[in-house]
């Protein structure tokens, strides 16, 4: 490479190419969910608390729609069905070891609901389909409603409260120093360059 043997012995380029390297393997993998110790460590913690939730608000919801739609079973009859059937879920703990995906677990998930629903609720099976996704629908549209909202005037004011404006000299100098938390607003705010103004998208 005829060009690096010109660059090579320039120490001023050396330094800020070493420099911008440092930067984007610092910036970069946190940007992109790239697998830590930390975010591992907080998943085995975490995750069995929101497991426990997800299945008692699930079977709350699919008790309540069953029995809309002429189911005959309890509650406790639908939450230890629905435990079961959330079982599977249990092999998301593997997901601390980087690198391990398991597919196809939320179709298991759900065919085991629809067989626990319509054991327990002697239901026909285009009523135990729709008792079985009805709450799927309900956190699908809690979690939709919830993310609903202005990007652009959300990283604003949190940038706002960091004291940062939102221009892309303020953008720039956080990744120079290294402020995660500031380029992660820019970011999630889809931010995009303008001569020297930043826009979010």
């Amino acid at each position: 490479m005829s060009w690096w043997s010109q660059v090579a012995g320039n120490s001023e380029f050396l330094e800020q190419f070493r420099m911008y390297y440092d930067l984007g393997w610092q910036i970069f993998p946190r940007l992109f969910g790239a697998p830590d110790p930390a975010g591992a460590v907080l998943n085995v913690v975490l995750w069995p608390v929101g497991a426990v939730l997800s299945w008692l608000i699930y079977g709350t919801l699919a008790h309540w729609f069953a029995r809309l739609l002429g189911g005959m079973g309890t509650l406790n009859q639908t939450l230890g069905a629905t435990a079961l059937a959330a079982a599977p879920q249990m092999l998301n703990l593997l997901m601390v070891l980087p690198f391990v995906v398991i597919f196809s677990l939320g179709t298991w998930t759900l065919l085991c609901n629809y067989m626990a629903l319509r054991t327990v609720h002697g239901l026909s099976w285009g009523r135990s389909v729709a008792a079985a996704l009805l709450p799927s629908l309900v956190f699908v549209l809690v979690f939709a409603l919830a993310g609903c909202g202005d990007r652009r005037e959300k990283a604003r004011r949190e940038l706002a409260a960091l004291g940062k404006d939102y221009s892309a000299d303020v953008f720039t100098k956080s990744a120079f120093d290294g402020d995660i938390v500031a380029v992660k607003l820019f970011a999630e705010g889809r931010v995009v360059m303008h001569d020297s103004v930043a826009a979010v998208h």
